[in-house]
């Protein structure tokens, strides 16, 4: 059976949450948090990034599209509520810290983001991208991690940066390199010893989601 890959949105008070989910994912990677805010009195909108999904196009797009994607979903909160969180899982952390840069929010959650490659990742990637299409998305990541990596420091509003230990994709260095480097002084780190990659899917995930409530009621009441 199929999983729902379609975008979300849950009525809710005042303060709203963007959902931004990862590479080659879907917002069903999101859903649950969602839901728990939604339970919580926020509104939330949860993205389908474009050519993601069940059509899976994501070859012919690139980290331009995804941003566009996430920015139809922020203006959508903006036009319904005072204040907008972003939170992002993988990729969808880094377009987070993208909106963070280039938006008025009150505050991101980035969760197993990744914020480089090595450089003999990128030189496979460069070769492998002709006999596989949907590679040369990764090469657009790569872009859109070199943009986000050199203008950390202007990333001013309050950060939750989310880490599974087990995470087989990204290393823990990248998340303590995003918690160092931000620009704010209201930032927090959490590391989650027993998680994955897929951390808002993983066995822990229901604290996952009570943190990044936690962090989001702290600091914006619904």
């Amino acid at each position: 059976m199929r999983l729902d890959s379609s975008s979300f949105t849950f009525e809710g008070g005042n303060v709203g949450c963007l959902l931004i989910h990862g590479f080659r994912g879907s917002p069903q990677e999101m859903r649950g948090l969602g839901e728990l805010l939604a339970e919580k009195g926020f509104t939330v909108v949860g993205v389908r990034l474009a050519g993601h999904g069940d059509n899976q196009e994501v070859s012919k797009t690139t980290w331009r599209d995804w941003v566009a994607s996430a920015k139809e979903g922020l203006q959508e909160l903006e036009g319904r509520c005072r204040r907008v969180f972003v939170v992002g899982l993988s990729v969808g952390g880094l377009i987070a810290l993208y909106l963070a840069m280039q938006h008025h929010i009150e505050g991101t959650v980035i969760m197993s983001t990744p914020i480089s490659l090595k450089s003999w990742q990128v030189h496979l990637i460069s070769i492998l991208k002709y006999l596989m299409p949907w590679l040369f998305c990764v090469v657009s990541i790569v872009e859109l991690m070199r943009y986000v990596r050199e203008n950390l420091s202007r990333v001013r509003v309050p950060v939750l940066v989310v880490q599974g230990v087990k995470d087989r994709h990204v290393p823990p260095g990248h998340a303590q390199y995003i918690h160092d480097h931000v620009g704010s002084k209201d930032k927090e780190l959490v590391w989650f010893p027993n998680s994955g990659h897929a951390i808002t899917l993983d066995g822990e995930r229901e604290l996952v989601w009570a943190t990044v409530y936690d962090f989001i009621v702290s600091r914006g009441s619904a």
